[in-house]
């Protein structure tokens, strides 16, 4: 096979034994989470090898020492919580993924909010999550190109296949950022100036942060510290609170909020799956915490010397987007409305021609939704989700009008025009069909349910599209951003001309590292 061992050309999704397996591992969390301690530990980041326009490494999925799954560097000890992977817009990255856990279940790779191919093609596979599914000892090479015209955000990654429920709940998920660069998508500098701290939050049946029971950050009195905040768990959405302090929201989902930032009253609000970025200062020495599920305490001292020390005013920038995300409120749905309702096993789609049916695993309609969407089209969607988040792969939608939102008692974290990639409530919102080929998963966000069948895809076809082994970076000037992003701020274009990338060499596959053997869950009563 191509690359790796584990490429098929059917879907090989598992069984629902993750239930149990899920049990056993939230008693083994609970018997080890009293060894977390408080201190800094903001997670590692990943080093890449670059060579010729190609960056590479190999990461594994292990059990680390406390009992919980990581993903680390092959060929080292697993950390407390997985790597941060840092990517730049016109990169290409080549990531082998070994399969370390010494378990009878399934795993595999999807990179949550990137806007790159999600499928595979001529041996190149990119975020492909429906044909790749690697056993204990099993290799996979990913091939990622980042289009210069990505918008720069937070997003993170995370197995997904039908043992996610079990792996979200022992801690297998990691922050990934596309990252920000001077002159670029109209940001000031006082945006770019901030110091930055990534916050993983998961709910491993009690909350972690980056690994530990609390996590602890030094600040300087009037200091603006950017958050980057990745929410991962397997069931429920969260509000995480903060007193004391100023917070600014920033960016949602991996995409700045227009025009920003915008005041809110909580450090986070989201979904199982969301992110935010927040600018947080404090203008008295002393001791903030973050509570709520995530437990972050702010030390607060000393004088602001480095830095952003200055004032930072709502509405300040309006950030210049790519053509993918312009603004879609008022443009015609080309396409027309896709009816979309979340169940547990399942979902509802109707089609604007009327055709539809109960798509997922195992339902009559079965995983592929019919007919195909086209290319390079503006695609409305009416959710009535409910409190079944809906997550939509390689595009981002824009929030036109809703009904109900979870979660945003403050009422400024959800607003009209926003985009995101995964909603809980309903709404009406629009995307745009932008580059891709091939599969798009539309699945719940709550991963038993995702688990246990209530998954599947629309598949994109027409001319102009690429696919996986035809995706390229494109070429981008050094100058303003916006010239890179053709028709941006609401306007039309398409993204920039490709230019030639060479075919990637495949990596050997690595030998997987022994893992720490995972505890003996206490015997069910």
């Amino acid at each position: 096979q191509p690359h790796g061992e584990a490429f098929s050309t059917s879907h090989t999704r598992g069984s629902t034994r993750h239930r149990g397996i899920m049990a056993k591992l939230f008693v083994a969390t609970a018997l080890l989470f009293s060894l977390a301690v408080s201190r800094a530990a903001e997670p590692a980041e990943l080093a890449w090898s670059c060579s010729s326009g190609i960056c590479s490494a190999a990461i594994s999925a292990s059990f680390n020492s406390a009992g919980r799954m990581v993903y680390h560097k092959t060929g080292t000890s697993p950390g407390d919580a997985s790597l941060t992977i840092k990517m730049e817009r016109c990169g290409v990255y080549e990531l082998t993924l070994t399969h370390n856990l010494q378990n009878a279940q399934t795993t595999n790779l999807h990179t949550h909010g990137l806007h790159i191919s999600g499928d595979s093609n001529n041996g190149i596979v990119a975020d492909n999550v429906w044909d790749v599914s690697l056993s204990n000892g099993q290799s996979q090479l990913y091939t990622f190109k980042v289009p210069c015209y990505h918008t720069t955000g937070t997003y993170w990654y995370h197995s997904h296949t039908h043992d996610t429920a079990a792996q979200l709940a022992s801690g297998l998920s990691g922050a990934l950022i596309v990252t920000d660069s001077a002159n670029r998508e109209g940001v000031p500098q006082s945006i770019l100036d901030m110091r930055e701290y990534v916050v993983l939050a998961q709910n491993v049946g009690s909350y972690i942060t980056n690994g530990l029971a609390k996590d602890t950050v030094s600040m300087a009195v009037g200091e603006w510290v950017r958050f980057r905040v990745v929410h991962s768990a397997e069931r429920a959405g969260a509000t995480f609170t903060l007193s004391g302090c100023e917070v600014k929201l920033l960016a949602k989902d991996g995409v700045y909020v227009s025009p920003a930032p915008r005041t809110v009253t909580d450090f986070f609000v989201g979904t199982m799956a969301s992110r935010a970025d927040v600018a947080v200062r404090c203008a008295s020495a002393g001791t903030y915490t973050v509570s709520g599920g995530a437990s972050l305490d702010l030390v607060v001292s000393g004088s602001c010397t480095s830095g952003y020390c200055g004032s930072l005013a709502d509405g300040s920038f309006t950030p210049c987007r790519p053509t993918y995300l312009r603004d879609l409120q008022s443009d015609p749905a080309s396409y027309g409305t896709v009816d979309v309702g979340m169940k547990a096993t399942s979902m509802s789609v109707v089609m604007p021609d009327g055709t539809g049916g109960d798509y997922g695993e195992g339902k009559r309609g079965g995983v592929r939704i019919r007919p195909d969407l086209p290319v390079n089209t503006v695609v409305e969607i009416d959710s009535t989700a409910g409190a079944h988040p809906m997550h939509i792969h390689v595009n981002h939608f824009q929030l036109k009008t809703f009904s109900r939102v979870a979660n945003d008692a403050s009422g400024n974290w959800v607003q009209a025009g926003d985009w995101i990639d995964t909603l809980e409530g309903d709404a009406v919102a629009r995307m745009m069909t932008d580059s891709f080929l091939g599969k798009m998963v539309i699945h719940c966000h709550i991963s038993g349910h995702s688990d246990n069948g209530g998954i599947a895809y629309f598949n994109i076809a027409g001319s102009g599209g690429l696919t996986a082994d035809q995706q390229q970076t494109g070429s981008c000037s050094t100058g303003t951003y916006c010239s890179c992003y053709p028709g941006s701020n609401g306007g039309g274009g398409s993204p920039p001309t490709p230019a030639p990338t060479p075919a990637p060499t495949p990596a050997p596959t690595p030998a997987p590292t022994p893992a720490p053997a995972p505890p003996t869950p206490a015997p069910t009563p």
